[in-house]
């Protein structure tokens, strides 16, 4: 620490805190009334006084003097209780968060100085876990500021640190500061490889790079010849570590020269290793370089045309990663539609798969890319069912992107439901289905795809359309936009009539006159107005004959049975919400106190009651096809038929 006056700290330090707890980048504050010291009058580094007010130099030299008054404050305090200057620094630190400069870490590099932080880190990670994040950020921010780095107490903080960061995203969030700061400290960095290399475990092998690349920065040939020896080790895990090390100096253009082609062949010849996590390994260190160079986009494709499921993944997370320089390679298109070869298992890979699929959508070329990929990967892995919500679910945000752009969405829907492939068709009612829960009510068919269509293309697609189809408004909207097509006279008023007649309107007669109805307030042709009417009147003529027919009281069970099957189900629904329940966070938090009668409910807390919150009534629909409940099994029958038309025989 810098020799200064302690009286001058004990006055400016105060301020100086209070400004940097505002979580400002102010530099003057009104300086206190003092009656017992003389501050100076002329300039020192950190500040100046100018009447009443200070004025200090920079963020920097206002946080060194933070820094400097918490640590005189606290030293004999602390003395025997060092793992407290963390909580010092982190309450610092909170007032600081995206700031370039850190108090906090300018008060542990004076803490360093008598005691190591590393140890000190290390101590309170291992008597309270749920405090690793807190401990990570202030060491973070104190890497910077130390003249140098303790290697043995890295080594142990990682290795601690492990168990409570591992599978996260933010693990490594130590490593990008401790590189920087490794690349001063050469002899550190060799220091720190040794001990890994002595002894490395799978609580220290995500620190394995981090020393070579930073001292590849400095000593690029030194850093590779250690890595290079250790790829020849007979101990797999040091092994592993140094590939997965290969592959990020390439990709910092941390190796030189004729070191390049042996770096290459070094991944490539392991890409074929025997042993499982050496192979996976070397294929994710070449994807992970494959926006970097080209050597070995043909040994990936050869694995990925193989189906290896390494090969793939690493594909992936390849495109995930570096989304824009991948769409720039020749070989992008080609491994994109190898990546139809990922099982639904591979659910955070398909997730990636989503993100990449969405960003894609911002252009046309890319959409029927995007179109291509999802009707491949359908016919692979889809199910031929009755309805397969799975490519809506899995890839979420680039259906909600096709959503968005309607006549993309009506090319998918209509070239789906008039694919031989069944499972395209189910495909299809799984995403319309997904999309109509958020709200999509109205789909309709590509006009485009409807005018090339010969008859008994038409009547397959209406085939299809109701066996897959569920929804109402789905089969009302997309009937209706049949009516687009070309010759419509000729080519489909037949077909539409009895899809409206004797299908729909048959099943949601009520729902059906109503979708009729305002389709014809919108056309003015007299050949459609007749069309309208005449399928309208139709069906209200059923409903009048069967509302007309004597309801037999047969089948009307007695009240008291009606009344014990009301008491069984209100029974089965409660146990069932209430085993749904068990597991809720809310119960876990929460004393639940049941209420035997009242309009609402309110809370109490602090000695303070809430505002009540009144009870009102909710209530929820949902139509059902009039087939379904007076003849099931033939309605069901009926629907299979539909579905399993074939084209040559609709």
């Amino acid at each position: 620490m810098s020799s200064r006056n302690d009286e001058w700290i004990k006055v400016i330090g105060p301020l100086a805190i209070e400004i940097h707890a505002n979580n400002s980048d102010e530099l003057i504050g009104d300086l206190p009334a003092v009656t017992d010291i003389t501050l100076p009058n002329a300039a020192i580094s950190e500040f100046k006084i100018d009447g009443k007010s200070v004025h200090f130099a920079s963020i920097e030299a206002r946080n060194s003097i933070v820094a400097t008054y918490r640590f005189m404050e606290n030293r004999e305090e602390f003395f025997h209780d060092d793992p407290r200057w963390l909580d010092v620094a982190l309450e610092l630190w909170r007032n600081e968060i995206g700031k370039s400069d850190s108090a906090a870490g300018r008060l542990l590099a004076f803490v360093h100085e008598v005691s190591d932080i590393f140890n000190i880190a290390t101590k309170v990670i291992e008597r309270k876990p749920a405090d690793v994040w807190n401990v990570l950020c202030t060491i973070e921010s104190a890497l910077p500021h130390l003249a140098d780095l303790p290697p043995e107490g890295i080594v142990r903080l990682v290795a601690v640190q492990h168990k409570n960061t591992k599978n996260d995203y933010a693990g490594g969030m130590l490593y990008h500061k401790l590189e920087e700061k490794l690349a001063e400290l050469p002899n550190t960095c060799r220091k720190i490889h040794l001990l890994l290399k002595s002894d490395i475990t799978d609580t220290t092998i995500s620190l394995y790079p981090v020393p070579l690349i930073a001292l590849a920065k400095s000593y690029p040939e030194d850093a590779f010849k250690l890595v290079v020896e250790d790829i020849d080790s007979s101990n797999p895990l040091l092994k592993n570590a140094a590939l997965w090390a290969v592959g990020r100096l390439l990709v910092m253009s941390l190796v030189k020269g004729d070191s390049q082609s042996i770096a290459t062949n070094i991944i490539i010849n392991n890409m074929s290793h025997p042993v499982e996590e050496i192979r996976q390994t070397a294929i994710r260190a070449a994807a992970y370089t494959a926006h970097v160079t080209n050597a070995f986009d043909e040994s990936i494709t050869k694995r990925g045309e193989a189906g290896d499921p390494n090969a793939l993944s690493s594909i992936t997370e390849a495109i995930y990663m570096n989304t824009a320089e991948m769409k720039a390679k020749p070989i992008f298109e080609n491994w994109l539609k190898l990546l139809c070869k990922l099982p639904h298992t591979h659910g955070s890979f398909l997730q990636h798969l989503d993100v990449i699929l969405s960003q894609l959508m911002s252009d046309e070329l890319g959409q029927q890319l995007v179109i291509s990929w999802l009707t491949e990967w359908g016919s692979i892995n889809a199910e031929d069912i009755p309805r397969d919500k799975s490519i809506a679910e899995i890839f979420n945000a680039t259906s909600h992107e096709l959503a968005n752009r309607p006549a993309l969405l009506s090319q998918l829907i209509t070239d789906w439901l008039l694919a031989d492939n069944r499972k395209l068709a189910s495909a299809a009612a799984g995403l319309l289905s997904h999309l109509g829960i958020r709200g999509f009510r109205n789909p309709e068919f590509d006009v485009s795809r409807l005018d090339n269509l010969e008859n008994s293309d038409l009547l397959f697609l209406a085939r299809r359309t109701l066996g897959f189809v569920f929804s109402e408004d789905h089969l009302l909207s997309l009937t209706i936009s049949l009516l687009k097509t070309r010759e419509t006279k000729q080519r489909v008023f037949g077909l539409a009539y009895g899809l409206f007649v004797n299908e729909i309107g048959k099943d949601y007669p009520s729902s059906t006159i109503k979708a009729l109805e305002s389709a014809k307030s919108l056309v003015t042709e007299k050949e459609t107005l007749n069309f309208y009417s005449s399928a309208i009147t139709e069906i209200r003529n059923r409903i009048d004959t069967l509302n007309a027919l004597p309801r037999l009281a047969e089948l009307r069970p007695p009240p008291r049975i009606q009344r014990e099957f009301t008491k069984a189900r209100d029974k089965q629904m409660r146990l069932s919400m209430e085993e749904a329940q068990k597991g809720s966070i809310i119960r876990q938090l929460c004393t639940e106190i049941p209420l035997k009668a009242g309009i609402g409910s309110f809370s109490f807390r602090d000695g303070v009651y809430g505002e009540p919150t009144y009870m009102q009534s909710i209530s929820h629909s949902v139509s059902l096809p009039m087939r379904e409940a007076s003849d099931s099994i033939g309605y069901a029958l009926h629907l299979f038929s539909m579905r399993i038309a074939r084209r040559e025989n609709p």
